[in-house]
């Protein structure tokens, strides 16, 4: 047995005495660098003639470095409206990849998916859609292997999940409904609830013939919170107004009793 490294040196010489027309042996070497290698046998019969073996050197390469992975998108922690989500993970690794597994399990630990791609090349990277049947807390990650068996997960661990479909709740808190004004200068108050987290909220003034007047986003964080805006008016007149609300999910919804009328009188 002749092992070569990869500059061509050798590593190691083994004979072994053996008898008959026809035998084979085994050695065992421990290689001490991950790299190339090439090894090959040459036979010596009872009468001096001698070969290498008929198909030349062949090639072996020692990894031991865990192949590294990222997990693309969604980002940790997203919070998301769409039950069809797209997850991208991608692998890098010195010599070879081989393939990313894509796992998912629900807020009870139980894996609800698991999906392998096949990959080449030194950095690859893949996609799978996967469509939630329920609302709720999510991890997942990505396993990958490199051409030698070495596998890793994500080296931030496992990314969080929620799906959120559950629109927020809003309310028109002040001016009330069909309020009849002397004062040029209104305050208007709208108040958001939603179970994951809320966004913002969007003050909108209409026109009767329903073009707007005055629009004024706010955001806000928590669960429940409410703002206000101080609105001029120019002209006297009839309006419609009404908050438009979204949670951290991108759901949104207007004030469940419809707008509100006021008059600027």
């Amino acid at each position: 047995l002749y092992i070569w490294n990869g500059t061509g040196e050798n590593i190691l010489t083994n004979t072994t005495n053996l008898s008959g027309l026809s035998n084979q042996t085994s050695w065992n070497y421990t290689f001490a660098n991950d790299g190339n290698y090439t090894w090959n046998c040459l036979g010596y019969d009872t009468m001096g003639n001698n070969n290498w073996s008929v198909e030349g050197n062949y090639t072996i390469i020692l990894d031991r470095i865990v192949p590294i992975i990222w997990l693309v998108s969604p980002a940790n922690d997203s919070k998301i409206s769409n039950e069809t989500q797209a997850f991208t993970c991608n692998i890098t690794n010195t010599v070879q990849v081989a393939n990313l597994t894509l796992y998912i399990w629900n807020s009870s630990g139980t894996n609800i998916f698991t999906n392998a791609t096949d990959l080449l090349g030194r950095s690859n990277q893949t996609s799978w859609n996967y469509t939630f049947a329920e609302d709720g807390n999510y991890t997942w990650n990505c396993l990958g292997y490199d051409a030698a068996g070495n596998s890793n997960w994500s080296m931030l661990g496992n990314y969080s999940l929620t799906l959120d479909r559950v629109v927020p709740v809003v309310n028109l808190i002040n001016p009330a409904n069909n309020t009849l004004t002397y004062n040029a200068t209104q305050e208007f108050s709208c108040n958001i609830t939603d179970p994951i987290g809320i966004s913002n909220l969007t003050l909108y003034v209409w026109y009767l013939n329903g073009s707007v007047v005055y629009s004024n986003t706010t955001n806000l964080s928590g669960r429940s919170n409410e703002t206000s805006w101080m609105y001029t008016f120019d002209n006297y007149g009839n309006y419609s107004w009404n908050c438009l609300g979204y949670d951290v999910a991108g759901n949104s919804d207007w004030n469940v009793d419809g707008n509100y009328s006021f008059v600027y009188t």
